[in-house]
């Protein structure tokens, strides 16, 4: 007894799809084609964490850290990522004899510092972009620079 007795296109669809493996080879083709292809032009941020802390400059709260290559621009300041992570903006960037000087732009600047744990701080990066697969393969999917 067959499944499909009175239904021609059930039987022609069993007979096309179940009879040849080329139906599923081609829809497996598509598949990879469109995962890489999403892959490739997914751009995601390069992010760089750097330990900094407080230091008062001229009664302003400035983070000092120990390394050379953070461009201006925007950042994201926490003690804890799971708690609250403060967006904040670089202004500008100032050499000093241990690392950089990073001073933020406007209110947060203010309010940040008492809201965070001193001892603990971070800040991340964004530093350029690349692929999502790149990301993915490459990296791990770790971030770091």
């Amino acid at each position: 007894m067959s499944l499909y007795n009175k239904n021609t296109f059930g039987r022609k669809y069993i007979r096309t799809v179940a009879g040849s493996p080329f139906p599923y080879l081609a829809f497996l083709a598509c598949m990879v084609a469109l995962f890489l292809y999403l892959a490739l032009s997914t751009k995601v941020d390069r992010i760089r964490t750097y330990p900094v802390k407080w230091v008062d400059v001229n009664g302003a709260p400035v983070l000092a850290v120990e390394s050379t290559a953070i461009p201006a621009g925007k950042a994201f300041l926490y003690s804890n990522k799971n708690e609250h992570v403060y967006p904040v903006h670089i202004r500008k960037t100032e050499s000093s004899h241990n690392g950089v000087l990073l001073y933020l732009d406007g209110q947060p600047a203010e309010e940040i510092p008492g809201a965070m744990d001193a001892e603990n701080l971070y800040l991340d990066v964004p530093q350029g972009k690349t692929t999502l697969l790149y990301f993915i393969l490459v990296k791990g999917g770790k971030g770091g620079g």
